[in-house]
């Protein structure tokens, strides 16, 4: 176990734990014979390097692009040469920052016999046009909380819905909604699944302007908000959140990994209503929604 700090900028723990291999874990799936070759395409580099080290689970060999002109360039040199990919994975964001010349690539008749798959956010998956679905054999819904989700994709399975994806089908319902502010996907999958064992159900917001959007437009019984974010970071966010809701709701939790006096003191004067230091207990988080809208494990 480590930690490394420094002011003003965060901290990072990590840990090594070793493991045995799981004997009852599903044969990853191959070609040939042979392991899967992926192409991944994500233009957030949190989320790309997650994505990877879960297919690299499934047993898949990857390489991944940050941007829809990279996949192009990889596709045409696959189209002159030959292809070698067994699947391409592509995040909806970047599709939509492309001007549909990717989803043209992908049927060169070369592909025809590469299975495509889909990256959808669970906020945004109503909004995926009604021509990509079917230009993909099977969509996956974000959060990804294992590999299982794309280990079914991998093998054939169509995943067209966000109550399909079997990891936000094991969540619990409640009648208590709240938002995760956090651009690193990482810190969303680890909140999200602490929140869904205490009977939550998240949604995410990537940015601070994203948040204040989400929280003017949406009900939630509580957010929690990282303080370094893009766009608008967590102070103004809450900022503008409070300047368009005057009746004090919802209350608006910190998390972050600075935890100076002036820090706290920042967060309450912008309008928070506490302050949950990172790396987050869940003991901690149980006792803050306790205290501010009185959840309890089911």
């Amino acid at each position: 176990m480590g930690l490394r700090s420094e002011p003003g900028r965060g901290s990072q723990f990590w840990f090594v734990v070793p493991l045995e291999p799981n004997p009852k874990l599903p044969m990853p799936p191959m070609a040939e014979g042979r392991p899967l070759r992926v192409l991944l395409a994500d233009d957030l580099a949190p989320a790309r390097h997650a994505i990877t080290e879960l297919l690299q689970v499934c047993g898949a060999l990857v390489d991944a692009v940050s941007s829809a002109r990279d996949a192009r360039e990889v596709l045409q040199r696959e189209a002159r040469s030959g292809c070698a990919y067994d699947a391409f994975i592509f995040d909806h964001s970047v599709l939509a920052a492309d001007d549909g010349s990717l989803l043209l690539a992908i049927k060169h008749p070369t592909f025809g016999t590469v299975r495509r798959i889909l990256l959808a956010s669970s906020l945004r998956y109503p909004e995926v046009p009604s021509e990509e679905p079917g230009d993909f054999d099977a969509v996956v819904v974000k959060p990804i909380l294992t590999h299982e989700a794309l280990n079914q994709a991998l093998r054939g399975q169509r995943t067209t819905h966000p109550a399909a994806n079997s990891e936000l089908h094991r969540m619990p319902v409640s009648r208590y909604r709240a938002l995760v502010a956090e651009d690193n996907v990482i810190n969303q999958i680890v909140l999200g699944r602490m929140l869904a064992a205490l009977g939550c159900s998240a949604e995410y917001a990537d940015t601070g302007a994203q948040a204040v959007t989400l929280v003017t437009e949406r009900h939630y019984d509580i957010v929690f908000m990282d303080i370094r974010l893009p766009e608008l970071d967590g102070i103004e966010a809450t900022r503008q959140i409070r300047a368009r809701r005057p009746d004090g709701s919802p209350p608006i939790i910190a998390v972050t990994a600075n935890n100076s006096p002036d820090d706290r003191s920042d967060c309450l004067a912008a309008g928070m209503n506490d302050y949950l230091q990172k790396p987050v207990r869940i003991g901690e988080l149980l006792a803050t929604i306790d205290r501010w809208i009185a959840v309890r494990p089911a």
